[in-house]
């Protein structure tokens, strides 16, 4: 399974593997949209992304669109990134919306 949610209090952690594409697109928003005016904290953990595709990017904004709508405001952070999708998220300017490690 290329994404697992796991929910800890007011944060949601979504583990992604692999590809981070439109094909994640439906599963992904699963992952968050029955709880996201319940969260505090967002983190994504890319310590199994391989490689992420501009679709891959447009799912993380759609997100940001999301969690800036809901009441509380969310912290989003990824994490475990490596360092050659970490250099993509700069680039694109992604650490301005999100915490990314």
């Amino acid at each position: 399974m290329p994404l697992t949610a796991s929910n800890s209090g007011k944060t949601l952690t979504i583990a992604i593997e692999g590809t981070l594409n439109a094909t994640l697109q439906k599963e992904f928003k699963a992952c968050y949209k029955d709880v996201t005016n319940q969260m505090e904290e967002f983190v994504l953990d890319f310590s199994k992304v391989e490689f992420a595709d501009s679709s891959g990017l447009g799912l993380l904004l759609i997100l940001h669109g999301t969690t800036r709508a809901s009441p509380l405001k969310p912290k989003l952070k990824i994490t475990n990134t490596k360092p050659n999708i970490a250099e993509i998220l700069k680039i694109s300017r992604f650490d301005q919306h999100f915490e990314i490690s």
